[in-house]
């Protein structure tokens, strides 16, 4: 028994930790709006498998055997590989939009005239 709370909570805890870093850098970097809200989702999702996975592996060690049961949690486990390759570089997603500029619209907030003044005095 020591030798599966060694294995299940020091192995989970890693990656969880690991899955909680980079959900937190994609959030970051996929919402600009609505961000609470999307680590508030993350963090719950998360939170319900740690509250439910306790009660799904008493149901398998009731139902099966060890071997099979913890057989049966793996390929749950292993899910989380399909997850985690679904992580992609945001850059892949931009949409490239075109900027019109007017010419009215190009120049500085400055007049012409002070432009060419500094010009000059650089210049001399």
């Amino acid at each position: 028994m020591l030798h599966l709370i060694i294995t299940f909570g020091v192995l989970g805890g890693i990656g969880f930790g690991l899955v909680i870093s980079c959900s937190m850098v994609g959030i970051n970097l996929y919402f600009s709006k609505r961000k609470g809200q999307a680590i508030g989702i993350s963090m719950t999702g998360s939170t319900m498998g740690f509250i439910l996975m306790p009660q799904i592996v008493r149901f398998f060690l009731e139902e099966y055997d060890f071997r099979s049961a913890i057989l049966i949690i793996g390929a749950i486990s292993l899910h989380a590989v399909i997850g985690a390759s679904l992580f992609q570089p945001v850059r892949w997603h931009y949409k490239v939009a075109s900027i019109e500029v007017q010419e009215k619209e190009a120049h500085t907030l400055l007049p012409s005239n002070k432009i060419e003044e500094k010009d000059d005095s650089e210049g001399s």
